[in-house]
């Protein structure tokens, strides 16, 4: 955005392209830290009147650069910038016992961040085939699938780093049913993922079983996953994962055997932006996901997606690191995007255990998925009114919440 406005208020410039590329070496670090900064910089180099320039213009910048470290407090030069990506970790004494055990493990085993670390087979799970297995908590998951009993504190905060891309959206399929938002009408399931990554949600496509052992009804499962990080490559591919359910012989037939049938869930890969997905590429979804958005921080960039996903009436999720700001995300959709909220900044109980320090605040830790809200089409329109001023009073006090630094925070697990 900033490189953007550097080219339009220097395009009409004598020496356009030298002065962009002046600005943009003198003032990367500015750039990169924060973009009122950038502006401020952009409006100094490029004020009217202004020529090229030269080793007075240069002095004089420096000294409004060096004014302004002592003066802002959103000021982060490189030194400032270095630091905030490599925070220094003041966790309580047990998260931060818990973070290095989980470091120790994902050395040891090599794993990458969506590769699963533990998966057992679908047999160790007992239930009644067309019943949704009612699992409200991450003990229960362990009790119903036969997790291994040695599993230390640090392997269980792997395991859930990786399966709460799939559980979160069980909980959610679970939670509409009770709520009467949703209802299953048909065998076949279709859930689209926006934002997805390679190393989250795209890697380890496995764990995405885990839906059709949840989900015993659902025959046939279709995930979309959408994303301008899924690697080039990978666009336009599927992998299927398959489950054998096992059903148990009838009463009163001794020589009667148990049957399998095979069920399949089809990974397909799609490097865009949501909104930019080609006609045809994928089906009507029954439920959208978006994986820790940081939607109110990143309102602009995911303004086009939301618009399609309101308008169209999707059922549509988007989670979120922390109370906070799963908070500002949910006031987001319904303040500036004018979306009707079915569910409201709710705590996920399959939030992922793995603690990250937050490079925001040291002294806490943030959790993949810890928080959730859903929305469906737009509010009514006798509930839009006097929402202007409201919005622009949002807007005012909207904390960023540092999301892609938490983003790049997480540890690879």
């Amino acid at each position: 955005r900033t490189r953007c406005t550097i080219e339009q208020q220097s395009c009409c410039a004598k020496g356009a392209s030298s002065r962009v590329a002046w600005a943009m070496t003198k003032c990367r670090q500015v750039f990169v830290a924060n973009l009122h900064a950038g502006l401020f910089v952009v409006a100094w180099v490029f004020r009217p009147g202004v020529p090229m320039p030269n080793a007075a213009a240069v002095a004089e910048l420096d000294r409004a650069l060096a004014e302004l470290r002592e003066t802002c407090w959103w000021w982060a030069g490189e030194e400032a910038f270095e630091a905030e990506s490599n925070p220094p970790t003041n966790l309580p004494p047990d998260l931060e016992r818990l973070h290095s055990a989980c470091v120790g493990v994902i050395e040891r085993e090599d794993l990458s961040r969506g590769e699963v670390l533990w998966m057992s087979e679908a047999g160790d799970m007992k239930h009644e085939p067309k019943a949704m297995v009612n699992v409200e908590t991450w003990e229960h998951y362990g009790r119903v699938r036969g997790m291994p009993g040695d599993a230390g504190e640090a392997e269980v905060a792997i395991i859930t780093n990786t399966l709460t891309f799939p559980m979160t959206i069980y909980h959610v399929l679970r939670a509409t049913v009770a709520d009467g938002v949703f209802a299953f009408a048909s065998p076949r399931l279709e859930i689209h993922v926006l934002g997805a990554a390679f190393d989250t949600e795209a890697d380890g496509s496995e764990k995405w079983a885990e839906l059709l052992r949840f989900l015993p009804w659902v025959a046939e499962l279709r995930l979309v996953l959408v994303g301008p990080e899924i690697p080039e490559d990978m666009s336009g591919k599927k992998v299927a994962v398959s489950v054998e359910a096992t059903t148990a012989k009838a009463k009163g037939k001794k020589k009667s055997k148990k049957t399998t049938a095979e069920r399949t869930a089809s990974v397909e890969f799609h490097t865009c932006l949501y909104h930019d997905l080609p006609a045809g590429a994928a089906g009507t979804p029954d439920l959208v996901v978006g994986f820790n958005t940081g939607l109110a921080d990143l309102r602009d960039e995911w303004a086009p997606t939301i618009t399609q996903l309101r308008a169209q009436g999707h059922l549509v999720c988007f989670t979120s690191y922390n109370a906070t700001e799963a908070v500002f995300d949910a006031r987001t959709l319904e303040d500036v995007f004018d979306a009707r909220i079915l569910s409201r900044a709710r705590p996920n109980p399959f939030k992922s255990q793995f603690p990250n320090p937050d490079p925001v605040y040291g002294d806490r830790a943030f959790h993949v998925n810890a928080f959730y809200t859903i929305f469906r089409g737009a509010r009514e329109s006798t509930k839009l009114r006097g929402k202007k001023k409201k919005k622009k009073r949002f807007l005012r006090r909207v904390v960023r919440s540092s999301v892609k630094q938490r983003k790049g925070a997480q540890t690879t697990a």
